[in-house]
């Protein structure tokens, strides 16, 4: 919910609470103004310029000013009504047209209008001469509107214009007795109290609708006509400065949901080009690793002659651009579409593979016969990377499974040897901006792009050292997290921007300092701790993830003055490494904790369910973190 939103229900809510403008004793008796009214409507119905509405005159108990009154809509109105249906099939869905014309009339639905905005350029024209047959469904000068059918049930118009238009179906139509009181029953209608009022005989059909009698029974809280005139003025000064409001949280929602995915490709792109990281001369030599690669995958002269003009951005001295092929070998296992059972070993297909994280909500087995039949191209292995050909086009994952084999649209990346290229950093290569641009440069087809092997193997890629790919991956690691961590703000209820100690601490990664994050040095315990954690955190953490059939992308540790842990929807796990002072229950629970919500992104029944299941003494962690997390944190 809009912080707008919110703001602008209290508002109206406060105002029809007497709230927002004073009672004045100098202000007249509501009562005498309803008592006038009553004589006008007697004497227009002894003229016959109305017909009597029957409805239950009967009014709620409410805690108001002494001094306002209660009365029911139908009370006040002269009109309640709407469009027939029998009216619209015989007698105007005949005339209606599709362009305006000099003799024409606008058809409003409800769609046309919000509060006092109304659009008359509306979907079908109904002739003057018709329209003028059901006087009482013409809309001339001011009246209220109200959306009686479907989910805009409780839109509510105020239409003030010398322009003649008709009420279309599913819109009722109320004329008041004394204009008067319209402006402020605009407001009223829009409040918490209004919109309970209007919703009270809802009924839940296949679209929702509520009936026109049920509009005439709505209560209406009246103060005296001066403070009714106070609450307008009042409102007519706020609310367009909280709907000026919203349209800036508006663009700030926007921007800080576009901001984590920019901010990722630039952090990507600097990675790429030699600027998120040092180059150091302690550095082993590209060339040499080059060679060793040739030597061991037999390939010969790597095309530098192509490569010179591949990218448009200098590399650093020690580092080299090279073909994808000439650093790693390509599996591919395009071919026959797999059969798939119900139980086996796991299949991943394209569905799985996600940009930098692998999802296994689509669960997709074949046979151990058609896995040994398949593997005979080449195993998948734990720790290699996985390539999505087309459908999508370009993601990338580690493959994180001890036994699997890869379906139709995958190719597998492995390494000719152990210190030829990090798999981590190719990764994060193929998902920089430059070489998704590489791919859609050479990819065909028009609806879904895919891209040939002949050509994937020909693409370029700037390689450092061993050393500095190392670096790079154990920056990005520390940095994309925290920019996943942003993308949450205007998406949930309850979403807000960053913790400011991660905000702080991902701009110091950026730096490359701690220039931002706190002025004390880290105590040998944090260190100790922080070590300790990524030692043995890991492997109790698989242990649960294979317990409870879940996976998870990577695993940051960090000193922090706020909960225990996380898990983004990418999978990315963070823990506290103060966690490593709890018991061994209550450290596991927290796991467990973070775990299950790779299963429920939530805290419902469903989500603890699956908690109790693999950590059933949870109530007492939970208990213990109440009663010692916060002397843990300080």
């Amino acid at each position: 919910m809009k912080l707008a939103e919110d703001l602008k229900k209290a508002v109206l809510q406060a105002a029809m609470q007497g709230k927002l403008t004073k009672q004045l004793e100098s202000d007249s008796n509501i009562f005498e103004l309803l008592k006038t009214v009553e004589q006008t409507k007697k004497q227009l119905l002894e003229r016959k310029e109305i017909k009597l509405e029957k409805f239950d005159d009967q009014v709620g108990d409410y805690d108001i000013p002494k001094n306002w009154a209660v009365v029911k809509l139908g009370t006040i109105s002269g009109v309640i009504t709407k469009q027939t249906g029998f009216d619209y099939t015989s007698h105007i869905k005949p005339f209606l047209v599709e362009e305006h014309k000099e003799d024409t009339i606008p058809m409003v639905q409800t769609k046309n209008f919000k509060g006092k905005k109304f659009d008359l350029e509306t979907d079908y024209y109904i002739p003057l001469s018709i329209a003028e047959n059901f006087p009482k469904i013409v809309l001339r000068g001011k009246c209220l509107l109200f959306s009686i059918v479907g989910a805009s049930i409780g839109n509510v118009g105020l239409y003030d214009s010398d322009v003649l238009a008709m009420i279309g179906g599913a819109i009722c139509k109320v004329s008041l007795i004394d204009p008067c009181f319209y402006d402020y029953l605009f407001y009223y209608l829009q409040s918490h109290e209004g919109y309970k009022q209007i919703m009270k005989n809802y009924k839940s059909t296949a679209q929702g609708t509520i009936t026109v009698q049920d509009v005439r029974e709505i209560d209406v809280l009246l103060p005296p006509i001066e403070e009714q005139q106070r609450i307008v003025e009042k409102l007519n000064q706020i609310l367009p400065l909280i709907d000026e409001y919203g349209k800036e949280e508006d663009e700030l929602i926007t921007l800080c949901q576009k901001f984590p995915e920019e901010m990722k490709k630039s952090v990507l792109q600097s990675a790429m080009q030699g600027k998120l990281t040092k180059q150091l001369e302690t550095d082993s030599s590209v060339d040499e690793m080059i060679s060793s690669i040739q030597y061991e995958a037999r390939l010969e002269n790597c095309s530098e002659k192509l490569i010179l003009d591949a990218m448009d951005f200098t590399l650093p001295d020690n580092w080299r651009f090279i073909k994808l092929n000439e650093i790693v070998r390509f599996v591919d296992y395009r071919g026959k579409t797999p059969h798939k059972i119900n139980k086996g070993v796991f299949l991943i297909t394209a569905s799985n593979i996600k940009q930098g994280f692998m999802d296994y909500t689509r669960k997709e087995y074949i046979s151990e016969e058609e896995y040994l039949d398949r593997m005979s191209r080449g195993v998948t292995r734990k720790g290699d990377l996985l390539f999505t050909t087309e459908a999508p086009m370009g993601n990338a994952s580690i493959c994180n499974l001890d036994k699997t084999s890869c379906g139709q649209r995958i190719i597998t990346f492995q390494k000719y040897s152990d210190h030829s290229i990090n798999l981590e950093y190719l990764m994060f290569c193929i998902l920089s901006p430059d070489f998704q641009a590489e791919l859609l440069d050479n990819a065909t087809g028009t609806t879904a792009k895919g891209i040939k092997g002949k050509k994937l193997k020909h693409l370029l890629l700037p390689l450092p050292p061993i050393e500095e790919q190392q670096r790079i991956v154990e920056k990005l690691n520390t940095i994309l997290p925290i920019i996943d961590s942003m993308s949450v703000y205007g998406t949930k209820k309850k979403a807000g921007r960053p913790k400011q100690e991660e905000a702080l601490a991902f701009i110091s990664s950026l730096l490359g300092t701690n220039k931002f994050t706190d002025s004390k040095s880290v105590s040998p315990e944090i260190t100790e701790l922080t070590s300790k954690a990524k030692v043995e955190l890991p492997a109790i953490v698989q242990k649960y993830a294979d317990l409870m059939g879940v996976t998870y992308n990577r695993i940051t540790i960090r000193h922090q003055q706020t909960p225990w842990d996380s898990c983004t929807k990418t999978g990315n796990l963070t823990f506290n490494c103060l966690i490593m002072k709890m018991p061994e229950t209550v450290r596991d629970y927290v796991i467990v904790h973070e775990l299950a919500h790779r299963k429920e992104l939530n805290h419902s029944t469903k989500f603890w369910t699956i908690v109790s299941e693999y950590c059933p003494w949870y109530k007492d962690s939970k208990q213990w973190l109440k009663d010692n997390g916060s002397s843990l944190l300080s």
